[in-house]
C-alpha cells in the first residue's frame, strides 16, 4: 500500500526530525504503516537536512512500514556532490535529471493519507514561558497513547440544556464513529518522550504519562498497564522531571555529524549531573574524524561526557554498554522495547538535543530551556557542512555504475532451481503450525532476540524465536546454543492437566 504522511508548518528550533517521526509513531501506532512504504512529505519535511531526513526514514519501520521516502530535491543533491561513490561532470548531470524524475506524480492518489500541521504558539514564538496543548485550534483528543481528530461538530463544547430529556446514545455513538475514523489534522510537535516500551508510547515532554483506564480497548490497556510496570512509571506521571540513570546518544537513527553538534551546543559550559553516565557513540569512523576535527569531542569531555568509538554500543547492550536492572535511559536510538538495552533496563527514547540536556540535569528535561551559553558565533550547530574538515569528500574514488558483483543467480535468467528471466527468485511456500499470542505489538526483539543476532552461525535461527516465551533459560541459550534449552512448560503442563 501507498501511505503519504504530509507535515506541514515551520518546527521550533529545539524540535527536530526526531520528534516528528516519534509523534508520528504515536499518531498512527507501530502497526499503522504494516503492509505499507510511507512517503513523508510537505513543507516541514522538505526544510530538514538530509541527515534529519535520514532519521525519518530510519524509524518508518518502527510504524510498522515496509521503508520510508522521501523526494530527492536540492538539498539531496548538495549533500551528495562531491562524495565518493558520486558521478562527476556530465555524469553527474544525468544523474540529476534522472533523480528529479524519482517524485510522485501530481494528484497521485494513495491508500491512506496522515497530515500534521505544525504549529508553535504565539508563546513560544514571543520567546514567553514553557505553553501547554490547548490552544484553540488544537485538533486532537487524546485516547491512551493514540491520537484522533473529533469531526468538525466537535468543535465547541457540546451543550445540552438540563431541562430537556433526550437520547443522547445515538449521538455518542456516531460521534466516537467519527472521532475513532477521522485522520489526524493538525498538532503542535514538541520535543517528545517515549513512556512505555513501544516507539507508539508517546507523550510531549510537558504532557503526562497517560492512565491505562482511558484506553480505547480491553488489548490496549492491557499493553498500556505491562509496559508502565515494565518501566517503572505511574500514569499522570508529568513527562519532565523522570529521573535518568544514564544517557545514550549514538545509533544509526541520530549518530550523525549533525546529531553531535546538537549535543556540543547543549553541553558546552555545562556538566553531566554527578548521578549519570553519558556516553556519546558516533555513527561511523567519518563522523568522529569530523567530529573530533570541529573540535566537538573537547566539548563534550569537558562536560564530562564519553566520547566513544563508533559502534553499535548501547543501543542494542552490545558488550558491556547496557543497563542494569531498573536503570533508566534517555536514548537517541530507535528501540525501546523491553530488555533492549540490557535486561531490566528502562529506555526512554528523545532526540540527540533532548539526550543532553537529560545527562547536565540528571532528568528528563525540556531542551528548549536549556539554551546555549556560548556566543552565537561559537555555536556548533552553525558550521556549514565539511568546514574544519573535508573527510566527506577527500577521498576520491570512480563510479563504477550500477554493478552487483559477482552477479544474483537470479539475473542470470532461467536456472535449475527454478529463478525466471524477470529477476524474480524462485517463490517458495512454507508450511507450518501457527498459535496465537494474546499480545499487542510483539517487538522484533521478542521474535529473534538481539542476542542471538551475535553469533556466526549459519544454521538458522529457529530456535531462538520466541527465546523468552519457550524457554526458562534464553540467556544460556544464546549463550550456549539450543542443547542447554530448558522448554518452558505452560501452567497446565506443569500441574498435569489436560
Amino acid at each position: 500500500m501507498n501511505f503519504l504522511i504530509e507535515v506541514e508548518g515551520t518546527l521550533d528550533p529545539a524540535t527536530t526530525s526526531k520528534d516528528i517521526v516519534l509523534h508520528v509513531c504515536g499518531v498512527i501506532g507501530t502497526a499503522g504503516g504494516t503492509g505499507s512504504v510511507i512517503e513523508f512529505a510537505g513543507s516541514t519535511i522538505r526544510s530538514l537536512s538530509m541527515e534529519a531526513r535520514m532519521s525519518i526514514s530510519n524509524m518508518a519501520i518502527e510504524a510498522g512500514a515496509r521503508a520510508g521516502l522521501i523526494a530527492p530535491d536540492e538539498i539531496t543533491f548538495d549533500y551528495l556532490r562531491g562524495r565518493p561513490m558520486c558521478p562527476a561532470g556530465d555524469e553527474w548531470k544525468n544523474a540529476v535529471k534522472y533523480w528529479e524524475s524519482l517524485v510522485s506524480d501530481p494528484g497521485a492518489k494513495y491508500d491512506k493519507v496522515v497530515k500534521i500541521k505544525v504549529r508553535q504558539s504565539e508563546e513560544r514564538r514571543r520567546g514567553g514561558a514553557k505553553e501547554g496543548r490547548s490552544e484553540a485550534t488544537a485538533a486532537y483528543q487524546t485516547i491512551g497513547s493514540r491520537r484522533f481528530a473529533p469531526p468538525a461538530a466537535c468543535s465547541s463544547p457540546l451543550h445540552i440544556p438540563s431541562t430537556r430529556k433526550i437520547n443522547i446514545l445515538p449521538l455518542v455513538a456516531s460521534l466516537l464513529t467519527a472521532v475513532r475514523s477521522s485522520p489526524p489534522q493538525a498538532e503542535d510537535i514538541a520535543p517528545t518522550v517515549t513512556w512505555g516500551t513501544s516507539p507508539q508510547d508517546v507523550a510531549p515532554i510537558d504532557g503526562k504519562v497517560p492512565d491505562p483506564e482511558n484506553a480505547p480497548d480491553a488489548a490496549r490497556k492491557s499493553a498500556m498497564e505491562r509496559s508502565l510496570n515494565y518501566i517503572g512509571l505511574e500514569a499522570n506521571t508529568p513527562i519532565d522531571g523522570i529521573p535518568v540513570d544514564k544517557v545514550f546518544i549514538g545509533s544509526c537513527t541520530n549518530g550523525r555529524i549533525e546529531d553531535m553538534r546538537n549535543v556540543a551546543a547543549i553541553a558546552k559550559g555545562r556538566k553531566v549531573a554527578p548521578n549519570v553516565h553519558a556516553l556519546v557513540v558516533p555513527g561511523s569512523g567519518l563522523v568522529k574524524k569530523q567530529a573530533e576535527d570541529e573540535g566537538l569531542d573537547k566539548i563534550l569531555e569537558e562536560a564530562g561526557f564519553d566520547w566513544r568509538e563508533p559502534g553499535c554500543s548501547m543501543c542494542l547492550a552490545m558488550n558491556n554498554d547496557k543497563l542494569k536492572p531498573q536503570e533508566r535511559c534517555a536514548s537517541t536510538s530507535n528501540r525501546n522495547f523491553e530488555g533492549r538495552q540490557g535486561g531490566g533496563g528502562r529506555t526512554h527514547l528523545v532526540s540527540p538535543g533532548m539526550a543532553a540536556a537529560a545527562a547536565v540535569e540528571g532528568k528528563i528535561t525540556d531542551v528548549r530551556n536549556v539554551p546555549f551559553l556560548g556566543e552565537p558565533s561559537e555555536d556548533p550547530r552553525t558550521v556549514t557542512d565539511n568546514q574544519g574538515s573535508r573527510v566527506f569528500s577527500t577521498e576520491s574514488y570512480p563510479n563504477p555504475g550500477a554493478i552487483i558483483s559477482p552477479q544474483a543467480p537470479y539475473q542470470k535468467g532461467g536456472s535449475a532451481d527454478g529463478a525466471v528471466a524477470s529477476g524474480l527468485p524462485k517463490f517458495e511456500v512454507l508450511k507450518g503450525k501457527s498459535a496465537p499470542l494474546d499480545i499487542q505489538n510483539i517487538d522484533t526483539d521478542m521474535i529473534i532476540p538481539k542476542e542471538f543476532l551475535k553469533t556466526i552461525k549459519r544454521a538458522g535461527l529457529g530456535f531462538a524465536a520466541f527465546a523468552e516465551l519457550r524457554y526458562e533459560n534464553p540467556d544460556e541459550v544464546a549463550m550456549l546454543g539450543e542443547d542447554v534449552a530448558r522448554v518452558r512448560l505452560s501452567e497446565e503442563r506443569r500441574t498435569g492437566g489436560a
